[in-house]
């Protein structure tokens, strides 16, 4: 069965929503650099240098040609989702993580999605009318499935999206800035592990 990998990469003129979450709950900051790993045809990429950051990205189909580099802010967006066979899926998500100095933003499709997609059975996913592969995740299955491939504890900040942190105290404070302080002016309790 012939798979066809590039046409997932979608056209969009706005931030996906990875990136968008990210710097929202400021996991880019002023002055960090971005690498996009599988970047399609790097919109978020085009967004990015827009607002400001220095960004740049791969992708097999779409920007072959670019070196993988590390940088503070790794993206894996929507990629691990689109590979069929389990062990490229796992080495792909363990290259991303390699890169990523400070924190991995890992994201996929949830099964709630499938309904909503014509296609039949293959593998663990499914080839969709399009000739694309997608493999659906429960949430609590994909960060299982990311904490057991990487071996550090993810932190979900939205359906279908992870941050992973290279340090333990940023992962820390992030849960205490996003889940335990919420911004208000109360006394905020550290969170550990």
């Amino acid at each position: 069965m012939q798979i066809s990998r590039e046409r997932t990469a979608i056209s969009r003129t706005q931030l996906s929503r990875p990136v968008r979450l990210a710097l929202e709950d400021g996991v880019i900051t002023e002055g960090d650099s971005v690498f996009d790993f599988g970047c399609g045809r790097g919109e978020d990429l085009r967004q990015l240098k827009r607002l400001g950051f220095a960004c740049n990205g791969w992708d097999p189909a779409f920007r072959s040609d670019v070196p993988l580099h590390s940088a503070p802010v790794v993206n894996i967006g929507y990629v691990v989702n689109v590979i069929e066979d389990a062990r490229e899926r796992v080495e792909t998500l363990k290259s991303a993580w390699e890169l990523a100095e400070k924190v991995l933003v890992v994201s996929a499709r949830l099964t709630l999605e499938a309904q909503r997609v014509k296609a039949s059975e293959f593998q663990d996913g499914v080839v969709t009318s399009a000739g694309t592969f997608q493999k659906f995740y429960g949430q609590q299955e994909l960060r299982t499935w990311i904490d057991q491939t990487l071996g550090v504890r993810s932190v979900p900040t939205a359906p279908g999206v992870f941050y992973v942190f290279r340090e333990s105290e940023d992962r820390e404070q992030f849960i205490n800035r996003k889940y335990v302080g919420g911004g208000t002016s109360m006394p905020v309790r550290k969170v550990k592990g």
